[in-house]
């Protein structure tokens, strides 16, 4: 399922038979109201500003790749205390899009760098930017934000970090558990 499927009107759709051979530029840009709705999909308190543009360059061989940037001040709920957290995202990213049958399978073995842009099968007459661009704003989202300050405490529990000392002292070898195990039994 789309991330848009249920928010059709933040639909931007560019006719690939439309695209310019030395690029077509785009501008995504939501309301008020759109961006209230966007939030709520994301699980997010607001989204004060929203910024997207890019370029959809057609290449050889039925392929176009699709660049863009964007621009977000979002507002989530800290994971701990859920006070509200302020973050400013700003994220440029690619997609290469090609026919599916050109689409290396899970099977066929592939190096895989992060930095590369993703691969999308192309369809048939038009690129909805609005659905990639935010499927990007949704991956930049901080999965777990934090408040300044916020210690674990407020809900009764401590919260260790990973270099406290007092998690090696309690770590026991994997392979000791299990012969004690095998003991038992």
């Amino acid at each position: 399922m789309r991330m848009i499927d249920d928010l059709p009107e933040v639909s931007k759709a560019v006719d690939l038979a439309g695209l310019k051979d030395t690029g077509t530029n785009f501008k995504v840009e939501f309301s008020e109201q759109q961006l209230s709705k966007i939030a709520e999909k994301l699980d997010l308190v607001t989204i004060s500003s929203f910024a997207s543009s890019g370029q959809l360059i057609p290449l050889t061989h039925n392929k176009v790749r699709m660049t863009a940037k964007i621009s977000a001040d979002v507002v989530q709920a800290c994971s701990i205390s859920l006070k509200d957290v302020s973050d400013h995202i700003e994220e440029e990213f690619a997609i290469l899009f090609m026919p599916e049958e050109n689409i290396p399978s899970s099977e066929e073995e592939m190096d895989i760098d992060l930095e590369e842009e993703d691969i999308e099968p192309l369809p048939d007459d038009v690129i909805d930017v609005s659905e990639h661009v935010l499927q990007q704003l949704s991956l930049s989202l901080n999965p777990y934000p934090r408040y300044e300050g916020a210690k674990g405490d407020e809900l009764g529990v401590e919260i260790l970090q990973e270099n406290d000392t007092r998690l090696e002292a309690n770590k026991k070898n994997p392979f000791a558990v299990l012969k004690s195990l095998q003991h038992k039994a």
